[in-house]
Parts: C-alpha cells; structure tokens; sequence
C-alpha cells in the first residue's frame, strides 16, 4: 500500500478505520521506517495533548477556551507567531478530541516545522446565588503575558494586567456590567467601568447577549495587595452607578465579616458571579 496520511494515522489512533484497514496500516506501519517515525511522533503528541485526570469535568471548558481564542482575536498582537493565545492554549484544546486537533498540527508539522465558574471551568469559583438568573451569566479573567493571554486559575501577580470576557445568555435578559474586586483589607478595585475620580459616579457599561464569550477591549492593572481577592460581574436590565454598588458591597462586607462568606453583592435584580483569587508577590 501507499504510505499513510496523517490523517489516517490519526484515525488509526483513534480507532475509527474499519478492521481491515487497521490491520493493512498496522502492517506498513511495521515495513516502511517513515511511517513508522511519523505512527510515533503522532502519538507523542497526543500523549502530551491529552488532559490530566479528571481535569475536564467541569461545566465550561469549551466556554474558556472560545473566550480564550476570541480575546486573541480581539489582540492580534498577543502571540509572537500569531497562532494561537499563549501555550495555556494547549492545555484546554485537549478536552475536544485529539482528532481534530492533531490532524490540525500534524500536518503543518509534517511540511515545515511550526511554532507551537458554585463551581465553574478551572479556578473559577461561582459564589452561592440567590438568583436563577446567574446560571445564565458568567465572566473569564485573563493575565497578559509575554507569550499572550493565559486563562487565571487560581493565581495572578500583584501588578499583573488583566483582561476580561463576558458570558450573557439572551434568557438573563442582561443588557449592562460590572466588574469590581473586593480585598480582605475592604478596599476596592474598578475594571469596568473605569474609576479613578471620587468627583464622578460611573455607571455599567453596555453588554451585548450572546451564547459564546465577549471580549471586552482593555486590559486592566492595579497594584493590588498580596493576599485574597474577590472579583464580582454584576449583569443588570438598568444601568448601575458605582457609588450605589460601593455602598452595598461594603454594608455585605460588615454583615458577613469577610469575604470569604461574601458571595453575592445584595443587589435585586441582577445577575451575579463571583471569582476568588490569591494575589502572589511575583
């Protein structure tokens, strides 16, 4: 027979030939050296591919990773060779089947060489909700790195940028938000909208409804304090003010007496998640 395909290699992998042309591509496999170094290298990858134990049993995985590939559209300039957002990339692409994904790197591999959230998809910790509504909604944090955009797990450095994505389900009926974050010393950190000047009283910034991830444009930093941070999207039908959501984050705060317990910001009629962070010195 000819020599494989690196496609059909894949398959052969897979398992998805029929019997008879397993057992002929099983034999060249063992008579042509070529195929036989291309049957390894495949495989080599998709052992590195595939996902630690029990990494994907979470909800969302295939949200992180199109909010992922639409922040990196949205920064053309996050990778040095364009391709994808950073090597945290791989890691998640490996929950959709080696299949398609090898048949995608195989074969430019085989020409030239290329480059290479309550509990929500990896650290993002969905607070105790009050609503039904916050099923529908959701955000992914980001930290810019010199390689691209690497989804937050459970960490992010004290003077790391961040960037944001949105989930806003049409059946939330959600038309604005917010994103703040909240320390265990009470102090305050604004992403959206922005807020620097105690004179102004900012309100929510509009959002559009869509099943897949937004990518909102900014990337945002904040020298923030080592230790626990809290992150709050708060969706609304009705523009919120700034001073009117600090007002009642801090009144929550006092009553549950940290934020640890602080799960939701009492605010009706909204949608809400909520992430817990660790903010590290380097």
């Amino acid at each position: 027979m000819n020599c494989a395909q690196p496609k059909d290699v894949v398959r052969y992998l897979e398992g998805d030939l029929t019997e008879e042309h397993a057992a002929a591509l099983g034999a060249h496999f063992q008579r042509c050296e070529a195929c036989s170094r291309m049957l390894k290298k495949i495989t080599n990858i998709g052992d590195k591919l595939s996902p630690d134990p029990d990494e994907f049993d979470r909800v969302d995985v295939t949200d992180n990773v199109l909010a992922l590939i639409r922040l990196d559209r949205a920064h053309p300039k996050a990778t040095k060779s364009g391709l994808f957002p950073g090597w945290y990339f791989w890691k998640w692409a490996g929950a959709f089947g080696a299949a398609v994904l090898l048949i995608a790197i195989i074969i430019p591999l085989w020409l030239p060489k290329s480059a290479p959230q309550e509990d929500r998809p990896i650290y993002l910790a969905r607070g105790q909700s009050s609503t039904k509504t916050d099923q529908w909604v959701s955000i992914h944090v980001f930290r810019k790195t010199p390689w691209g955009y690497q989804l937050v797990e459970d960490r992010v450095t004290w003077q790391d940028k961040l960037a944001f994505a949105y989930q806003n389900r049409a059946e939330a009926e959600y038309d604005y938000l917010m994103i703040l974050a909240l320390d265990a010393k009470g102090q305050i950190f604004w992403y959206y909208p922005a807020y620097q000047d105690e004179s102004e009283n900012p309100q929510s910034i509009s959002i559009l409804r869509d099943e897949e991830p937004v990518s909102l444009p900014d990337e945002v930093q904040h020298d923030l304090h080592p230790g626990a941070l809290r992150v709050f999207a708060i969706f609304s039908k009705i523009p919120l003010r700034v001073k009117q959501v600090e007002q009642q984050l801090l009144g929550d705060l006092d009553q549950v007496g940290s934020i640890d317990e602080l799960h939701r910001i009492d605010l009706q009629e909204t949608g809400q998640h909520t992430l817990m962070l660790n903010i590290s010195r380097d």
